[in-house]
């Protein structure tokens, strides 16, 4: 990352409502078109985004420091960036029925169960930030849900998508079962999810 990346990335952790391009060229001291070349970048590579409603970049929260992170993020956080590091390890190994017995549990730890948790906890979140605003209105729900889906589902599959690009091919082409098995595990998992949403609209409705 450039230094001028990382003045940015920085202004934004001070920011957590984010900042206009003004506000961040005067916080950041650089040139427009640098600036506007640096954002686009920064915004490509999944670390910001950018708020059409109200013109403002922010900083995923994901990338937030880590002591201005919730125990729950902290947590999501640690296991998001534990994948690419760990099929690192995996790769490594040089006995091919080991290797790709331990990708085998990386994909069902990752895919299925990290996926899950990572899933379960933004649902949460967002249900109790939307508790907090009364329940009022479902629209109000989307919104939230997107914001969590952007700040942390979207990294984490990027992250995942790192890690899974270390393995061989052919590795990967042994693994079919498995795969049949994920896509199996989240056509229930959305239709719990879908469950739970339709339960809160009715309780609204009460």
């Amino acid at each position: 990352m450039k230094p001028g990346e990382m003045k940015i990335i920085n202004a934004l952790m001070r920011s957590e409502n984010g900042l206009s391009f003004t506000e961040l060229k005067a916080e950041v001291k650089l040139s427009a078109p640098v600036l506007s070349e640096y954002l686009k970048n920064l915004v490509g590579d999944g670390f910001i985004d950018k708020d059409v409603r109200i013109r403002k970049y922010k900083l995923k929260r994901i990338f937030f420091p880590w002591k201005e992170l919730s125990s729950r993020e902290q947590a999501m956080r640690f296991y998001a960036s534990s994948a690419p590091i760990l099929a690192m390890s995996i790769k490594r190994v040089k006995d091919d029925a080991t290797r790709l017995e331990l990708i085998t549990e990386f994909m069902k730890m990752f895919l299925m169960d990290g996926g899950s948790v990572m899933v379960f906890n933004i649902i949460v979140h967002a249900l109790e930030e939307w508790d907090s605003k009364g329940r009022q209105n479902l629209d109000l729900l989307l919104p939230i849900l997107k914001e969590q889906i952007e700040n942390w589902i979207v990294p984490y599959t990027q992250k995942l998508a790192l890690a899974v690009a270390l393995f061989d091919i052919q590795d990967l082409s042994k693994t079919v079962d498995v795969m049949d098995e994920i896509a199996s595990h989240w056509n229930e998992q959305i239709k719990k999810t879908i469950d739970v949403l339709r339960k809160h609209q009715a309780l609204l409705k009460i």
